[in-house]
């Protein structure tokens, strides 16, 4: 009589702070050295896929800007093996942004296609650098008017020259950085 749940392991995501603009490849696996391995199923946030209907297999690369949102997340793991034992195993990550990695969204959404042309993403850049700059001196109220003002003109080019998701997820990250000021 086998007695002894599957043990799990997950390696990746670890229990850390992401920057939003990374991405996170899953790595865990299960094992149960009596009668074996029945099923293992994953879930993110109680979800079995991601947004995009992305699976949460082993191996399956997430991009965080556009899979996930800033905060916590918990990756959970459930394991059943061949004669009903189960097990369950969880992580909880938080994804987070910074004067940085606001930038890396811009240059990855203008890669993408969702900002439309250079010029947009230079004025983006423009308005991103003179908000760190302003960040890195300590004056967060500065830094907030100029993060606002990206605001601002992303909200003027949603839908016409930045993808209205993408803009979405800029402006929630502008956010995130006017409330987290040093």
């Amino acid at each position: 009589q086998e007695t002894d749940p599957p043990t799990i392991t997950i390696v990746q995501p670890t229990a850390t702070q992401y920057l939003h603009s990374g991405t996170l490849t899953l790595n865990y696996s299960a094992a149960d050295t009596g009668c074996g391995v029945g099923s293992v199923t994953a879930t993110m946030d109680g979800a079995a896929t991601l947004r995009d209907g992305h699976s949460l297999a082993t191996g399956q690369t997430i991009n965080l800007l556009t899979e996930l949102t800033v905060g916590d997340h918990t990756f959970t793991v459930t394991a059943v093996d061949n004669v009903g034992g189960t097990n369950m195993a969880s992580v909880t990550f938080t994804i987070i942004v910074t004067a940085d990695s606001i930038k890396s969204d811009v240059t990855q959404f203008l890669a993408a296609g969702a900002i439309k042309n250079k010029g947009e993403a230079n004025s983006l850049l423009a308005k991103l650098d003179s908000a760190a700059a302003a960040r890195a001196r300590g004056q967060c109220s500065t830094a907030a008017n100029l993060y606002q003002a990206f605001i601002n003109e992303l909200l003027a080019q949603s839908g016409k020259g930045v993808d209205a998701t993408a803009a979405a997820i800029m402006i929630a990250d502008a956010q995130y950085l006017i409330t987290h000021c040093p």
